[in-house]
């Protein structure tokens, strides 16, 4: 039934192949409109807001946008080793099924939700970490060490205490495993990079429900990550 049509015997032993397969054409109709309803809502940003006080013992974290997900870059100690983590519908973002239907599932009727993290570096005589797998835009924010770790800690706590076998996923460069907290459109990567930066004491302010973030504090910074002949930058069809 993939190609949208059912084998029909009219007869005589003959078949007929042009008959059209209603189910999988509904199927196909409900996916774009779920799409359509997903992407209209959202388009609501969030405004950031900057922490009240100053901190004392700044550390520079860089927020990105990769088109319909976000994530904070988080420095794990003073040498130049960041972390970042991600957390999506298992299927799609572990294992790249990422068709239309799919990312549909994924945010109404996850089957299992899947918790992310790589680390990266600072290359010597440079400021910021290379991605492989750029974001559309990165934003470098500055946050307290002792907030920053406290993020560290409850992540790291969050991704030992997954499940199964870890998954590398060679596209994005994620090592994916099983996560405890369900996957939908209203608890995603968004609203983990939302209560993320609350934690730094930063505000987040309105609905959470794109990458989108508004913010007024920060330095747009070049990711410099190297593009692979083909490789989607990111979006809803992508699995990042």
């Amino acid at each position: 039934m993939h190609s949208g049509y059912v084998r029909r015997h009219v007869g005589h032993g003959q078949v007929d192949d042009r008959t059209p397969d209603r189910g999988y054409d509904d199927v196909n109709v409900l996916a774009k409109l779920v799409a359509g309803l997903v992407l209209s809502l959202a388009v609501g940003c969030a405004n950031v807001t900057p922490p009240a006080q100053r901190a004392a013992d700044p550390v520079d974290v860089y927020l990105t946008d990769y088109g319909v997900h976000s994530s904070l870059i988080l420095p794990v100690d003073d040498d130049g080793l960041y972390v970042e983590y991600a957390f999506g519908d298992f299927g799609y973002a572990a294992l790249n099924r990422d068709g239309p239907f799919d990312a549909v599932g994924a945010l109404l009727f996850s089957c299992g939700s899947g918790i992310g993290r790589q680390y990266l570096r600072v290359p010597p005589g440079e400021d910021s970490p290379t991605l492989i797998y750029f974001p559309k835009k990165m934003r470098r924010l500055s946050a307290s060490r002792q907030r920053v770790d406290q993020v560290l800690v409850e992540m790291n706590h969050r991704y030992d205490r997954a499940e199964g076998k870890p998954v590398y996923n060679d596209l994005t460069k994620i090592t994916w495993r099983r996560d405890h907290q369900h996957y939908s459109l209203f608890n995603n990567c968004n609203q983990l990079t939302a209560r993320q930066l609350r934690t730094l004491g930063y505000g987040v302010h309105g609905p959470v429900l794109s990458p989108a973030f508004k913010l007024s504090v920060g330095e747009l910074v070049d990711p410099r990550a190297v593009k692979a002949p083909g490789k989607n930058p990111g979006g809803l069809w992508g699995s990042r």
